[in-house]
């Protein structure tokens, strides 16, 4: 494990059951130190393995998972599934790379030595350096959301925007700590996006859900834009426990 760059894990709803996984994954957190370090496929949505929960130095999880016709739960990539599913597939593996990369550079090339750098020249005026990466927060979507949250994830992540949260955060019976890792992400970020329909997303107990985001959002005033479809009747939005909460300024 101390020779491995980065942990890329396939995580399904078995995994956290097996202890060889779990000493594996352990193994790699002692030696590595850094969970940023660590990739996840995840095959459902199951909860990240316990030794990765709370942490704010967190790893990406690309979701391998989206809906049938029926709003059933399947993995991208299975053997028998249409063709957008098979283009869905190919869409993650190259999401995998991209998240990648960075990391891969920034261990090849190591940290910089302030010792070794250059004395800056006094009589020259300063060169400005690049603009901190500007940070969205693209909340949690509703099962048949999953596919147009990605592309607007890869749309946002090729502007130059950094999309938080990088993971979903996990906290079962302990509120107070699930609000407080939404509103760490917050602090970086300079806009709330949401994309909304009718009914709400069902998540396990101790997720994050979509409204829990934008109520957190609400209260610390983050800016926020929220996006439905223009076919969506808000007769069927009855109030925040059956859907999205009746907030104005949706687009």
């Amino acid at each position: 494990m101390s020779a491995a760059a980065l942990f890329l894990v396939v995580i399904s709803a078995d995994y956290e059951a097996s202890e060889r996984c779990r000493t594996e994954l352990q193994c790699f957190l002692d030696a590595a130190g850094d969970a940023r370090r660590i990739f996840i496929a995840a095959q459902s949505d199951v909860p990240l393995p316990m030794s990765l929960m709370g942490r704010l130095d967190g790893p990406r999880v690309v979701p391998f998972w989206g809906t049938d016709a029926a709003d059933n739960s399947i993995t991208i990539g299975s053997a028998g599934l249409g063709s957008v599913h098979q283009v869905a597939y190919y869409q993650r593996i190259m999401d995998l790379a991209r998240a990648m990369a960075p990391t891969l550079e920034g261990l090849r090339t190591g940290p910089t030595d302030p010792a070794q750098a250059p004395a800056p020249d006094l009589t020259k005026p300063p060169v400005r350096g690049p603009e901190p990466l500007r940070a969205v927060y693209l909340a949690d979507a509703p099962n048949d959301l999953i596919e147009p949250r990605e592309d607007l994830r890869r749309f946002l992540e090729q502007q130059g925007y950094r999309i938080l949260p990088a993971q979903p955060h996990y906290f079962p019976g302990e509120p107070r700590r699930l609000h407080a890792a939404i509103d760490a992400d917050f602090t970086s970020c300079a806009l709330f996006v949401q994309m909304l329909r009718a009914t709400v997303a069902v998540r396990q107990e101790g997720f994050v859900t979509p409204v829990i985001q934008a109520q957190r959002a609400l209260a610390l005033g983050l800016p926020m834009f929220q996006w439905r479809s223009p076919a969506l009747d808000l007769g069927q939005v009855m109030d925040s426990d059956r859907g999205a909460p009746p907030w104005p300024h949706r687009r």
